[in-house]
């Protein structure tokens, strides 16, 4: 990644460091690749905030589990989310949620944001952890 006509003050190892974080969480890091080309501190900073807020493990109070059904919870508050929020869907999935705890997220967001927020977000979520819990559990014939 270029920084265009100005030098950076983060180190390539940190980038690097940055971009293995990323690309060991996200299913994408391509939108991220533009704005590192001229802010590549930003992006440094944002994964470094994000892994060091999404801690797991020991330290951590809330299990990643408990993180993802948060993080889901302020997609599906947020609506016309574009995409809907189907990767913390099945990251939470991922992390030992079932769909029935999808579904208690989703709709503590209709209590709060109305049924707005299921229409908007909260259904395509909580479609996509079933889905995703199915195809988890599927058995090899």
């Amino acid at each position: 990644m270029t920084n265009d006509d100005r030098s950076s003050s983060i180190s390539k190892e940190a980038m690097d460091e940055a971009w293995s974080y990323a690309r060991g969480y996200y299913e994408n890091v391509d939108h991220y690749e533009l704005l590192a080309r001229y802010r590549p501190e930003v992006v440094h900073g944002y994964m470094t905030l994000r892994q060091a807020a999404f801690n797991t493990g020991e330290g951590a109070a809330l299990s990643e589990k408990h993180k993802e059904l948060a993080i889901l919870a302020i997609e599906i508050g947020r609506c016309k989310t574009n995409p809907p929020p189907v990767g913390h869907a099945r990251k939470a999935i991922d992390a030992g949620a079932t769909p029935a705890e999808v579904a208690e997220i989703v709709s503590l967001c209709i209590m709060i944001g109305g049924m707005l927020t299921y229409r908007e977000a909260g259904r395509f979520a909580l479609q996509e952890a079933e889905d995703h819990y199915a195809r988890r559990n599927e058995t090899a014939p």
